[in-house]
């Protein structure tokens, strides 16, 4: 089985062990292929989309035609189209947790279960809430066919309501306090509950009446989206048991190292998914019921796995981990599929071309450069301030004397610069005759800032927290104080991304990367072997590239992956614009050793240009068009025009 990523939705799922619900759990098909005397299936999956949010979603839920995906994002419901990835739109609501989305069969209407306190149903093309009933809830179905409502309470009796108005149709016997675990049948007609006496019970909603009884040692228990079987969870062994609903007879065991955090089964009860959850990360292993074999093992982040799910059609598993959803798509063959012979794109062919070249008027400088948003602009800060060049006419424009500039240098939209003096504790703006013309006053002491591009905020950063700000100052939001950052941090090297995503931190004697997601405070950990002296985010924040005299390294931001490993000794590094080059620069770290700087394509890890470079290059920037290259050493400032020939 070959895998594929669909797109990204963060995802928070609580309540029952199984996501069983008839329109979650369906089939993928399955082939074989001969070899000698057996038969293998082989499988396949794909990546189509990836799309991240500033928060947690909690619940997962495809619509029954399998178009669309709903989810809770911060008390607001989410409806995204698959196909795209985008949204098709927010229900915001307060009322509390939610422990069930469900759409109407005809994809019309949503229904929220709000843990222990209401039923809501929305109508998706207004959000216009149709009603809201008190209910204690603990799991809520559509049942006959989309008309009525089914409402598990955690004790109690259960509820049938008319699922236009909410209102109650009938009442039956539910579950008590003793019972360990309950789910509702893909047709919502059977009630399975786990008994303290290791049975499971099994309760018709028609009658109200226990129609089978047999032995299960369940800490949780759900039906396969089929109606046939039962899952049962042993924790006491980490074992996943299939029960035949009808015999109570054992069809499957699945033993892990960990107990899964939660499983699912395909329509055809065919194959059973586990995620699990290890110190290495979270994964989802795939297997086939009938064998126990594993026939695949997708690799997740290093967050905990909240959900597992499978499209109507069966084509789309999605998973969420920490923040993350992971929609894959499957699909079968008789034999791998073979690639088609496609000649590898050709080499674009670069020419460099020396635009500008200053000495510095110091050795001890900071690395510190911004381009303006045109290009023609190069702020450099310097041991007693900041100077900004015209790169066209070629020369100085503005000095500004300013000894404490800590942190990153940046431009307006106007093209003013933009600074930190830290021992002020302010962030200042000056005009291009270097005239101060705007003064914001920062509300904590502030050891790192990074501006965002054009002006339109910052995010600065102490030993406990991490702040938004926005172009005024005003902190945009309060629970972005949680973050905090460790003792022994590298301000120095501190990075931002440019869409203020993310915050790469060195700590660790400068071999670990502390990768922070701004908005939900959750980090991934990057390990380097030596020492690491440069750092950047592509425009996206999604990748970040790292430089250490054995290698330069490109991460996946958000899971922590290594994408490609380039044994170069590097001492600065930067993406372009548009995410597809890699400038490295090398420095004369020993006698004989040349000055250069590679340029890289950045997917790919293939030398697309370098050149002898004169200034012992400590940083890099690239321009927002992507077509100069600035770097800044001891004694010079360079920018080169990238240009194909």
């Amino acid at each position: 089985m070959v895998v594929k990523s669909e797109f990204l939705i963060p995802t928070l799922v609580c309540g029952a062990l199984i996501a069983a619900q008839g329109d979650c759990l369906h089939a993928f098909q399955e082939t074989k292929a001969k070899t000698g005397n057996e038969t293998i299936p082989t499988h396949a999956a794909t990546e189509k989309h990836r799309s991240e949010f500033p928060a947690r979603v909690q619940r997962l839920v495809f619509s029954t035609d399998g178009q669309h995906v709903a989810g809770e994002d911060l008390r607001t419901i989410v409806i995204w189209d698959v196909s795209t990835g985008k949204e098709k739109r927010r229900i915001p609501y307060m009322n509390g947790q939610i422990a069930r989305l469900a759409f109407s069969p005809d994809g019309t209407h949503l229904m929220a279960g709000v843990l222990g306190k209401t039923i809501d149903m929305w109508e998706i093309a207004s959000g216009r809430n149709v009603f809201s009933v008190p209910f204690p809830i603990g799991i809520a179905a559509f049942a006959s066919g989309g008309k009525e409502i089914v409402g598990v309470p955690f004790s109690g009796e259960i509820q049938i309501r008319d699922a236009k108005d909410g209102a109650l149709i009938r009442e039956i016997p539910g579950r008590t306090a003793t019972d360990r675990g309950y789910s509702l049948s893909p047709d919502s007609t059977i009630l399975a509950l786990g008994q303290p006496d290791k049975t499971i019970k099994l309760r018709s909603l028609d009658s109200g009446k226990d129609i089978f009884v047999f032995k299960a040692a369940a800490a949780g228990v759900g039906f396969s989206p089929s109606g046939k079987l039962l899952i049962c969870q042993d924790r006491s062994e980490n074992t996943e048991v299939i029960y035949d609903r009808k015999t109570g007879n054992i069809v499957q065991k699945f033993k892990f190292a960990k107990t899964p955090t939660r499983v699912a089964m395909s329509h055809d009860d065919k194959w059973f998914a586990a995620a699990i959850w290890s110190k290495d990360g979270s994964k989802i292993s795939i297997r086939e019921v009938a064998t126990g074999n594993e026939v695949l093992t997708l690799q997740q982040g290093q967050d905990q796995p909240l959900a597992l799910a499978f499209s109507p059609k069966g084509n789309l598993l999605a998973a969420s981990s920490g923040e993350l959803v992971q929609i894959w798509e499957l699909s079968s063959s008789k034999v791998p599929p073979e690639k088609p012979k496609v000649d590898p794109p050709p080499v674009p062919k670069l020419s460099i071309k020396e635009k500008f070249r200053a000495k510095r008027t110091s050795d001890d400088g900071g690395k510190e450069m911004a381009f303006s948003a045109d290009g023609q602009l190069l702020a450099v800060r310097e041991k007693k301030g900041i100077i900004v060049h015209d790169i066209p006419v070629g020369k100085e424009i503005i000095f500004v004397l300013a000894d404490d500039v800590y942190g990153k240098l940046g431009f307006t939209a106007e093209g003013n610069v933009l600074a930190h003096r830290k021992l002020a504790g302010e962030l200042k703006e000056w005009d291009h005759s270097g005239k101060e013309i705007s003064s914001i006053p920062l509300r904590f002491e502030a050891n790192f800032l990074g501006l965002l591009p054009e002006g339109k905020g910052f995010v600065c950063g102490s030993r406990t927290r991490i702040v938004v700000c926005d172009a005024k100052g005003a902190i945009k939001k309060d629970r972005l104080n949680l973050i905090v950052l460790e003792e022994g941090a590298t301000w120095d090297a501190t990075v931002l991304s440019p869409n203020g995503y993310r915050v790469a931190q060195l700590v660790g004697a400068r071999r670990v990367i502390n990768v922070w997601r701004v908005e939900t405070s959750s980090k991934v950990v990057l390990k380097h072997e030596e020492s690491v002296v440069s750092m950047s985010f592509d425009a996206s924040g999604k990748r970040l590239a790292s430089a250490s005299i054995d290698a330069v390294r490109i991460w996946d931001a958000q899971t922590g992956q290594m994408l490609n490993k380039i044994a170069l000794n590097a001492s600065a590094v930067a993406f372009s614009a548009d995410g597809k080059w890699l400038a490295v620069g090398l420095p004369s770290r020993m006698a004989g050793d040349e000055e250069r700087i590679y340029l890289f394509d950045a997917a790919t890890g293939q030398v697309l240009h370098s050149w002898k470079s004169e200034c012992g290059p400590q940083a890099l920037a690239f321009s927002p068009r992507g077509h100069l290259l600035a770097s800044i050493g001891h004694r010079l400032v360079q920018v080169v025009e990238i240009s194909a020939r």
